[in-house]
């Protein structure tokens, strides 16, 4: 072999790595990282859509300029000037209530106003605490999700939120405290029992938990506040004492129901959620009771007093013939309501007539 002739040895030509797949590999790592962007944001976002009155809309806490609380940069006042303590004044309930309850749906599908309007009311009130013990809002506390009453649906409150926010629409949260079947259910303990340790039910065959029960009462308490927190004008507290329809007399005594003890435990419970509304000055606080209590100023059965019931509420609600009303207004101001002839509000399947304060629920 002469020294002029090259040794391939099959060894190829080096032609080096094809720049079109390292292109295809960059856009496609790129198009993955847009996909999971975009993913992410609408997460993000969804939090912000707001299913109110006039529609669908995305509201975002940066873009936000008019809101039912606006956050209001103080400027620091000059050493000189005098020291003016202003004090937060907060609306008196000074016009008749008509409120008309509506369903759930209300809450997301923009029709709320209209419904309210067309019923010639001027308040709408959701069952945010059924007497089921289902919850009408996605609930962050541990008995709501043990038993399954909260809502699951990630977009609720924020509509709810966006719905409180509108303006002039005054809206009411009613919160079955002690009716309550989901609580009731998953712990006898809390319960009310029968003489033969059953789950004790009234007329309407629903159970009841005790309020003597801490763990309920730290639960509806709960409740309230986040309801306040959702922006509900106000809080009517139903089925807030002992029960007094159903066969009473089987209900076992004990620590759970002790009738020696029945208004100061209310008591307790009363001032509990008082108490955990005041972050809520703006929130309403009502209270529902019965004929006996209007009538007498006491109910033994219910453990309610009139004075009890005033000395919290800034509404009181009852279910009664409102034949007794100008009574009973005079009674409720003496024990301390302001302006009773207003808030005074009587319950009904239908529309009231007078210049009193009507509400139309549909559980009733």
């Amino acid at each position: 072999m002469g020294y002029g002739m090259r040794k391939s040895y099959h060894y190829g030509a080096y032609r080096g790595r094809s720049h079109t797949r390292n292109i295809l590999k960059i856009l496609a790592i790129i198009l993955a990282v847009l996909v999971i962007g975009v993913l992410i944001t609408l997460a993000f976002l969804q939090q912000y859509i707001v299913y109110s009155a006039e529609g669908v809309k995305l509201e975002l806490p940066f873009l936000q300029g008019q809101n039912k609380e606006t956050s209001v940069v103080t400027p620091v006042p000059d050493a000189s000037d005098p020291l003016v303590v202003v004090t937060p004044e907060v609306a008196d309930s000074t016009d008749t209530l008509r409120a008309v309850m509506l369903d759930r749906a209300a809450l997301y599908d923009g029709t709320a106003t209209q419904q309210v309007t067309a019923a010639g009311a001027n308040a709408a009130v959701f069952d945010m605490k059924a007497d089921d013990g289902s919850l009408g809002y996605v609930s962050q506390l541990t008995e709501a999700t043990k038993t399954g009453a909260s809502d699951t649906n990630p977009a609720l409150n924020a509509a709810i939120s966006g719905l409180n926010a509108t303006k002039d629409f005054y809206t009411i949260a009613r919160v079955s405290c002690f009716r309550d079947g989901r609580t009731a259910k998953s712990d006898r303990a809390l319960c009310l029992l029968t003489s033969r340790g059953g789950r004790w039910t009234d007329s309407g065959d629903l159970y009841w938990t005790s309020p003597a029960s801490r763990t309920v009462c730290d639960y509806v308490t709960g409740v309230c506040r986040e309801l306040a927190g959702l922006g509900f004008d106000e809080i009517l507290l139903d089925h807030c004492a002992y029960p007094t329809d159903g066969n009473l007399d089987n209900i076992r005594t004990g620590d759970n129901y002790e009738a020696a003890a029945f208004s100061q435990t209310l008591s307790a419970f009363y001032s509990q959620v008082r108490s955990a509304l005041a972050e809520y000055p703006e929130v309403k606080l009502s209270i529902m009771t019965d004929n006996t209590t209007l009538s007498s100023g006491t109910n033994p059965t219910s453990g309610q007093t009139l004075e009890l019931v005033v000395g919290v509420a800034d509404r009181v609600w009852t279910a009664a013939s409102p034949a007794s009303t100008a009574a009973w207004q005079t009674g409720l101001e003496s024990a301390g309501l302001k302006n009773a002839a207003v808030n005074l509000v009587s319950v009904s399947t239908q529309a009231g007539t007078g210049d009193g304060s009507w509400a139309v629920l549909w559980h009733s």
